[in-house]
Order: C-alpha cells, then sequence, then structure tokens
C-alpha cells in the first residue's frame, strides 16, 4: 500500500468522505501520526479497529465567556451540515458521557432524551415511540 502522507482532505476523498469525517475520527480518538498528516494505511487500520465508529457524535473544543465548552455536533448520514449543534459546560458533557456509557448508548440519544425532557417540562406536546422518549 501507498506510504504518501496526506492531509485530511486528501484522505477523506480517498475513503469517499468528506473532510468532517476525519474530524469526526480524531473527536473520537483517532490520532494523526504525523502532526496533520498521515496514511491511508494508517486510516483503514483505525477505522477497520473501530468497526462501530459513526460521525453522528462529532465533538469540537471551543471556549465561551472564559468557561471550558464543548460544542457537539450531531450529523445525520453523510451530510456535511450538522443536524443539530450545541454547546455544554465541560462538567454537564462529563455527565452525560456518563449517562451514555451506562446506558449503552450513544451521546446523540443522550442529548435527545435530555432535549425533549425539557421541552416537556416546558409544556410542549411530544409524542412518544415505542413508549420511549426517541
Amino acid at each position: 500500500m501507498n506510504k504518501t502522507l496526506l492531509n485530511c482532505r486528501q484522505l477523506a476523498a480517498e475513503i469517499g468522505h468528506g473532510p468532517h469525517y476525519i474530524s469526526a475520527m480524531k473527536a473520537a480518538g483517532y490520532i494523526m501520526r504525523y502532526a496533520t498528516r498521515d496514511t491511508l494505511a494508517n486510516v483503514l487500520a483505525w477505522l477497520e479497529a473501530h468497526p462501530d465508529f459513526r460521525t453522528t457524535e462529532y465533538v469540537e473544543r471551543s471556549t465561551h465567556g472564559g468557561s471550558a465548552m464543548k460544542r457537539i455536533r450531531i450529523f445525520s448520514g453523510n451530510s456535511r451540515k450538522p443536524w443539530l449543534e450545541f454547546d455544554v459546560s465541560e462538567r454537564n458533557y462529563a455527565s452525560l458521557v456518563r449517562i451514555a456509557k451506562v446506558r449503552g448508548v450513544t451521546l446523540a440519544h443522550v442529548f435527545c432524551e435530555v432535549m425533549q425532557e425539557r421541552l416537556r417540562a416546558r409544556g410542549h406536546d411530544l409524542p412518544e415511540v415505542g413508549g420511549r422518549l426517541l
């Protein structure tokens, strides 16, 4: 296999996705071996080692007003635009991650449940699907 170093855009094109896909991989734990470049072989090896990887949870660090925040972007399919985007504090993010791990569901699933509970508390009528909030 070719050992050429490629940037995020080039790697994404090689595997048939947009650049956000590589960013989501990095958010999920993928480390570029050569700062901002890596080989296609390393990307394919990581994807093979993580068959359950999905781009539905893309986390980006940001700061707002001096407090540490995380921006969470939830994508639907291969779309380049986020379906849902929100900021949470580091502390609340850690709580959401713990809930997701305990329940064995995705972070996106937990967030949607929390948002639905908040909307219902404000008087919005939301239908339940299969006896669950989602």
